[in-house]
């Protein structure tokens, strides 16, 4: 959640955020909200995670549905574990799937990757 200097709540859309977040340079962007990765292609809405692709970010990581909290920091842990083992983006969502299959977890394919060709390949120096 965004806030203001007072401390609240602050709406922040799609494309704004993908215009704070895509100067930076970013790899990946991690979206641990519930629906982040939703989209209508009847409707051309991308949702929050195809409008960051779409604007440039190569890799963004989000929830196509809702999603636990136990679930979440399952997938965190999967997710920055197969990462800093410098392994790829697709491989690292295979570990949170299969993470969560393995405890059993209902949603375990909620988490979907979005990204160019280029976040399929793992991560080098």
């Amino acid at each position: 959640m965004w806030e203001d200097e007072r401390g609240n709540e602050l709406l922040i859309s799609d494309g704004r955020l993908a215009e704070i977040l895509g100067p930076r340079n970013l790899h990946a962007v991690v979206l641990h909200a519930c629906q982040t990765g939703r989209s209508n292609a009847r409707t051309d809405v991308y949702g929050v995670a195809g409008t960051l692709v779409n604007e440039g970010i190569p890799a963004v990581l989000s929830q196509q549905a809702n999603f636990t909290y136990e679930s979440s920091q399952r997938a965190s842990k999967a997710w920055y574990a197969t990462l800093t083992a410098r392994r790829g983006f697709a491989e690292a969502l295979f570990e949170v799937r299969q993470a969560l299959a393995l405890a059993d977890s209902p949603d375990w394919s909620v988490p979907i990757l979005q990204g160019s060709a280029a976040s399929l390949v793992p991560l080098v120096d």
